[in-house]
């Protein structure tokens, strides 16, 4: 899998839009559980680091989270603090600060700060881990399912398998 809830191209040269046209009407996406995990990983290292055991950058649609959720994963990897300075400092440091709404840096700030008030406590963050994750696996699942239906190879075949299984131990 690759950013974006994509999956790599049936060549393995980038990624293939969850979301073609004539495919998936809505793709399958947890943006209130991203959201929720986000805030819990800025209040709680522990779910930081729990988080870390299930989710993977890849897992999350939005690219916005997806770009926090990196930075906090690799703040976990070196030290272990995360928090709304530190993650700003981490991100601006590679330059993916500016991504996260352009010229609006103070809206950056704002959306950090929403993450973390809109969330009363962490404790419920391994289940937020598992909506985003269950979200992931399900749009990489019609993914392959299509390309199964398209292209029959025993390649795709246990590939579609192996997501199969993924999601029951989600689920």
């Amino acid at each position: 899998a690759v950013p974006g809830g994509r999956v790599s191209a049936p060549n393995g040269k980038g990624p293939e839009p969850a979301r073609r046209a004539g495919t998936l009407a809505a793709p399958m996406r947890a943006d209130a559980a991203e959201k929720a995990i986000l805030g819990a990983v800025l209040i709680d290292t522990a779910a930081a680091k729990a988080a870390g055991e299930l989710l993977a950058p890849a897992d999350f649609y939005s690219d916005k989270h997806r770009l926090l959720y990196a930075a906090t994963q690799r703040l976990v990897a070196r030290d272990g603090t995360v928090d709304m300075v530190t993650l700003e400092e981490e991100m601006r440091s590679t330059g993916e600060w500016a991504k996260l709404e352009g010229p609006n840096l103070e809206g950056s700030r704002a959306y950090l700060m929403e993450l973390v008030e809109s969330l009363s406590t962490a404790a419920h963050a391994p289940h937020y881990a598992r909506l985003v994750k269950e979200a992931s696996l399900d749009r990489q699942f019609v993914i392959q399912l299509e390309r199964t239906h398209q292209d029959k190879t025993s390649e795709n075949v246990k590939r579609l398998h192996e997501l199969l299984d993924a999601l029951r131990g989600v689920r």
